[in-house]
């Protein structure tokens, strides 16, 4: 991202959330990196409960895993994404 940083004296931009005032075609991008960060901690938490643990390998827990971690990142990819927008929005507009 371009947006200026601490280091240039500049604050900041906060990320986007779903209930940022923004287009609503970016809040709604806010609201699907929130759910796919959210659904990740789901299932970790899942994974931890004995009947997994029991019904699972430990590849196929693995592999759960990874998915998790990759949602949890595509989730905060998907709210830098709309941010980023969000923010070259305000200033084109200014």
């Amino acid at each position: 991202m371009t947006d200026p940083t601490p280091a240039n004296g500049h604050q900041e931009p906060t990320l986007l959330t779903s209930t940022t005032p923004t287009a609503a075609h970016l809040s709604r991008l806010a609201q699907i990196g929130e759910q796919l960060v959210n659904l990740s901690g789901e299932l970790v938490e899942l994974l931890h409960h004995d009947g997994i643990a029991h019904d699972l390998t430990g590849a196929e827990v693995d592999a759960l895993l990874n998915a998790a971690s990759t949602a949890r990142t595509a989730g905060g990819d998907v709210v830098l994404a709309a941010t980023a927008a969000h923010h070259r929005a305000r200033r084109a507009s200014i």
